[in-house]
Order: C-alpha cells, then structure tokens, then sequence
C-alpha cells in the first residue's frame, strides 16, 4: 500500500508539474495525499483543448458521458496513468490491482463499465469476468466489461468474448479506440481494436503518441518522466531473471517491461519484451541471453526518442539516456 500511494503521489505530482511549470524535487516535502482522495473529479474542467478546430470536432462526436468505471490493472503506471487520462474526461474511476480486488470492488459499489486486464496475479481477468457474471445471474444485470490484452490474434478475443466480456482491446491501444467502445459506437467486438496503435511510423513518432493519450501534450510529458524513471529497475529485474536462469522470474519482469514500453505503442522494444515473456512462460530459456540483449538495445533506442520528445515538449535540451550497466 505504501508504495501504491507513493506512485499515486508522484504521478498526480509530475501532472501538477507539467501544467505549473514549477519543478517538484523533493517529493517527500510534500503534503501526503488524503487517504479519502478519490480518483474521480465529475466536476473538474477538462484541460485546455490542444486540437485544431477540425480535429476538434472530429473528436466532439466520439465525447462520452462521465461514466463510474472499475479499473483493473497490475500494472501501477499503467492503472494510474490510464486512472488520470479517463479522469481528465471526467470519468469516476475506481482501480483494481488484480482479479480478486476487481470482484471484491464490484460487489461493493455500481459500475457503468469494467476494464479488465487479462494477465493480473492472484486472480487474472478472465476468472474475475467469469466471477462477476455469475453474481449477475443471481443478482440481475449485466455490466459491461471490456478485456485488455496483450494477444493480438482474432481467436484470442473470440476466447474472452466466450467467457463474458463484451468487447476487447489489444494492447497497445490508441485511446480513440476506447472512447468508441465507451461511448457504444463499437459494434464488431470480436476484431482486434489495436490498428491505430500498430503503425506509429506513418503518423509520426510524436503524433502516434499524443494520439494514445488523446491530444494532451503535458500528460505524454508525465508519462515519458515516469516511464525514464521506473523503466531502469524493471529492465535490471530481466537481466537478473535471465542470469539466473530462472523462468518464472524472466516472465514476471519481462511482462513489467512489455507493460511500460507498451505505454507508447507497437515498437520494437515491445516486441523484444514479448519474445522474453513468451521463453519465460514457455519454460524454455534457449537463447534468453540474446533476447536480452536484443531488449536492452531497443528499449535504450526508446528512452533516447522518448528524451529528445520530452525536450522538445518542454522546450529544453534533450537528456542523454541512462548508460547501460554491465
């Protein structure tokens, strides 16, 4: 729990950094969020439009009403910065950290929607989908639920449509795709929702990245910072796991790392993380060591595009990346 809310704590204070401009280095000096805080803010005005006039009301059309949204993702960046880009919409969101949490927060309180990650330890998301649609028969109504997965593949999410879900998205998604399944204007669930979030070359680095958190400059900024900070420990967590030759552990950290680089979309770096998770899944280590380095190339490659961006969001001289240990 102390970490969570320190997570908590340094994304909501990048986020008032990046709209202050006033540089937050200490963040221990820092008045310790109410433990009642909610993540939702029905009220909150949304930040100041970044879109030209025609992409404006492009979007105007696809806008959803403030929804009461459950939230389950293990990963803490991924849960807490996706909680601030549906909060900045004006959604409530009430997070999960596994299945467990989700069907535990579910039978305490009414949600519009649940966005369920498939992969979460203690319980995953299709035995927590499964769970939630039980209580339904007994109880009456049906909630959505709305799958996030990493598997790509038209038969994956045929699979999860079968065990209850009403629609799903492939990670990485673009946040267009979510807001059409959230505003019910996504009708063909059984297709993989991920196609704007396979082709960043031809948008453009930067643009298929603004796309992914809606336009909003100062919330890519956040999450590039957070992303540099935490990616170092999750790529050193692989190396150890790969070392060690041990499996179980290259595919919890290989997943923690394809959940950070998966933030900025389909890439080379996500595809490396994959290929781990899959060797550590799968039992088989032959040839981790190349991955591995394979990896480690691709997501420092990331961290430099992602550096000079930052800079070039804030107006400053690009950091160098952090040098590779040894």
């Amino acid at each position: 729990m102390r970490r969570s809310r320190f997570r908590e704590e340094q994304i909501v204070g990048a986020l008032k950094e990046a709209e202050t401009g006033v540089p937050i280095a200490d963040l221990s000096r820092r008045v310790p969020l109410d433990p009642t805080l909610s993540f939702a803010a029905p009220g909150e005005e949304p930040p100041k439009d970044q879109h030209s006039a025609a992409e404006r009301g492009r979007l105007k059309s696809k806008r959803v009403r403030p929804l009461r949204i459950l939230l389950a993702e293990d990963m803490d960046m991924n849960l807490e910065m996706t909680t601030q880009v549906l909060k900045r919409k004006g959604h409530t969101v009430v997070p999960a950290r596994n299945g467990r949490e989700a069907v535990s927060a579910f039978e305490r309180n009414t949600f519009d929607v649940v966005l369920m990650d498939v992969e979460m330890p203690v319980m995953d998301g299709i035995e927590a989908t499964r769970a939630i649609r039980e209580k339904e028969k007994a109880g009456g109504g049906h909630t959505r639920i709305v799958g996030l997965t990493g598997h790509t593949t038209e038969s994956d999410h045929k699979r999860l449509l079968e065990v209850g879900m009403d629609a799903c998205l492939s990670k990485p998604f673009e946040m267009q795709a979510l807001w059409e399944i959230l505003s019910g204007s996504e009708r063909r669930p059984a297709e993989p929702a991920s196609a704007t979030a396979a082709a960043p070359a031809k948008e453009g680095f930067e643009e298929a990245l603004l796309a992914r958190v809606g336009g909003d400059r100062k919330l890519l900024g956040a999450l590039i910072r957070l992303f540099q900070a935490e990616c170092p420990g999750k790529l050193t967590g692989t190396r150890k796991a790969v070392a060690a030759r041990d499996a179980q552990a290259l595919a919890g950290a290989a997943h923690a790392v394809k959940g950070l680089v998966g933030n900025f979309g389909e890439q080379p770096a996500l595809a490396a993380a994959r290929e781990l998770e899959a060797m550590g899944w799968n039992g088989d280590l032959t040839g981790a060591e190349k991955a591995f380095a394979a990896l480690e190339k691709e997501v420092l490659s990331l961290q430099a595009a992602l550096a000079g961006l930052s800079a070039k969001l804030d107006g400053k001289k690009p950091r160098k990346p952090p040098r590779r240990k040894k």
